[in-house]
């Protein structure tokens, strides 16, 4: 029986090509909710501090938190459902076709998250402290359950749970991997909050309020990378055992990136701790840079990992 879409050859790996742009959107995606977040958080903080100092390198960050998340972030969004839709049309449909007001609910969170966005940064100059940092709640509200939505179909792809008897929405959406995902992609976002804040933080001279950035920022990273390891387990175990077992027996792919995700989990608490937390004054743009890359080593990894554990499926 012919297939329903046409073939497109891309010449080069399925999997290389989705990587290129998954890993790199969902690194960003993270930022975008831990890093609403980090905002508000510390904005409170400064304010009832009354620290001008800290406002102003707030400002500064929320720039950078809205070229990169808005822009670049849904720029490589629309990417993703560019590439899935040429790659794999058939998985594509059954996606839309049971989670189509899944979707729909996301990308009306997603809606109200750029016009957040985009507020909060015009707010600063134009909106009373109170009316500003309620403004940031809701970006981070909307932000947070669009990665909700989102983890409740992507652990699906993995784990179908009951949906496969069923075909129920709610089965499907929350499957036996739901919970542990959610926590510990939450714990992920906490973690790119840090390291992205981290790279502002770097560009700022030597002196009191840059090691302090430091180790405030290099503390988010470090809770959001515990948060994550220890939820790994709880993922894990969550998972079938048979599908574990041919993850890191058979499949040599999905095997190895479990191992690299492990090893980068202690280089990157380690350089963490020892720049964040010791060696502040080291921590200058190239030193944010590596520490960037470390943590993009991580995720892909873990992202790999979880990719090619429901091989030789899309939909395990």
């Amino acid at each position: 029986m012919p297939l329903p879409y046409p073939f497109w050859d891309a010449g080069l790996s399925y999997g290389i090509l989705m990587a290129c742009f998954a890993v790199i959107h969902v690194f960003v995606s993270h930022f975008a909710i831990g890093g609403g977040l980090y905002l508000v958080v510390m904005e409170r903080a400064a304010r009832k501090a009354n620290d001008t100092r800290r406002l102003e390198y707030l400002q500064e960050l929320t720039k950078f938190f809205v070229l990169v998340t808005v822009v670049f972030g849904a720029l490589t969004g629309v990417g993703i459902w560019f590439i899935i839709g040429l790659l794999n049309p058939v998985a594509t449909e059954a996606l839309i076709h049971n989670f189509v007001w899944g979707w729909a609910i996301e990308w009306t969170f997603f809606v109200v998250e750029i016009l957040a966005a985009i507020l909060y940064f015009y707010g600063w100059k134009h909106m009373s402290a109170k009316g500003h940092m309620k403004l940031g709640w809701a970006y981070f509200g909307a932000a947070w359950l669009s990665l909700f939505v989102i983890n409740g179909i992507i652990t699906f792809m993995l784990t179908p749970g009951a949906w496969i008897e069923d075909g129920s929405f709610w089965s499907g959406f929350f499957n036996p991997t739901f919970w542990s995902s959610l926590v510990l992609r939450t714990g992920i976002c906490l973690l790119m909050a840090g390291l992205f804040a981290l790279l502002v933080a770097s560009r700022y001279p030597s002196g009191d309020l840059k090691n302090r950035l430091v180790r405030y920022n290099a503390l988010w990273a470090i809770a959001g990378l515990l948060v994550s390891g220890a939820c790994w387990f709880w993922y894990r175990g969550a998972m079938p055992e048979d599908t574990f077992k041919v993850a890191t027996q058979r499949l040599s792919i999905s095997a190895d990136a479990l191992v690299y995700w492990q090893y980068a989990s202690y280089v990157l608490l380690g350089a963490l701790v020892v720049f964040g937390l010791g060696l502040t004054r080291a921590v200058k743009l190239p030193v944010a840079i590596v520490l960037m890359a470390l943590g993009l080593v991580w995720f892909g990894a873990f992202e790999w990992f979880r990719e090619a554990a429901r091989k030789p499926y899309v939909i395990h």
